[in-house]
């Protein structure tokens, strides 16, 4: 597998860094203790030499740039290196990562967005916030409402949206939309003996359905750049809701 090439940088840093160390040998080391016994006490500043820091963050900037990367690609890895790097150098860093293949305003992320933030939100103000167009199904069962929408964000990206409908028994049938980027694969681990897997094709798309024993039903499916996840307790109506969801493109 090859390696990323944040990884290779890091590595080159780090070799640099080891390489340079001189080890003295013993009688350097008894000298300079007999020095520090035999001088007198006094404040010292300690001084840091953040060259290679600051190299590395220059680095990193301009990797980013040159590899397109979107707010909601950053990984937990990326993000923790460059807070070490904050720490060590008592800045705060902010970096603006912009990408041609997205059409949406810039995106300002800095090292404090680390951790996604989940906000509930009426339909419209959703609709206001939310970085990418949502659909809403136009069919619903007998007694089932609005009830409200959960953003997942990422700085002024969102990551996920899910979008909840209940009824008076508390019965709730919970659409999740997720954005794709690029190139898309992902595997569900599905257990046989706990449920059973169908596909259904429905106006040109392929809806994988997994009834779990518990009554459970998730419904999964892809209408181009948007995935969704359905999850509820009544196959025919799941699927009822799920076809009547539209592209927004």
């Amino acid at each position: 597998m090859s390696k990323d090439p944040l990884d290779k940088l890091i590595e080159e840093v780090i070799s640099e860094e080891i390489n340079e160390i001189e080890i003295p040998d013993g009688q350097q080391i008894w000298d300079r203790i007999e020095k520090g016994l035999n001088s007198p006490n006094k404040n010292k500043i300690k001084k840091y030499n953040y060259k290679k820091v600051s190299s590395l963050i220059i680095a990193l900037i301009t990797l980013s740039l040159f590899s397109h990367w979107k707010s909601k690609e950053i990984n937990a890895s990326y993000i923790s290196l460059l807070k070490i790097i904050s720490k060590m150098t008592g800045g705060k860093i902010e970096i603006n990562i912009d990408s041609i293949r997205n059409s949406r305003e810039k995106s300002r992320i800095s090292i404090h967005d680390e951790v996604p933030s989940t906000v509930s939100l009426d339909m419209n103000t959703a609709e206001e916030q939310c970085s990418f167009q949502l659909a809403f199904p136009t069919y619903l069962p007998s007694g089932f409402e609005f009830k409200e929408v959960e953003l997942e964000q990422l700085g002024n990206e969102t990551l996920s949206a899910k979008i909840i409908y209940s009824n008076i028994d508390h019965s709730a049938f919970e659409l999740v939309e997720t954005p794709i980027k690029e190139e898309y694969s992902k595997n569900i681990g599905v257990n046989q003996e706990s449920a059973k897997v169908e596909t259904v094709n429905h106006n040109g798309f392929e809806y994988t359905v997994i009834e779990y024993k518990n009554n459970q039903i998730l419904i999964l499916w892809n209408i181009y750049d948007i995935e969704y996840t359905l999850r509820g307790n009544n196959k025919e109506e799941a699927l009822k809701i799920a076809f009547s969801i539209k592209s927004t493109q």
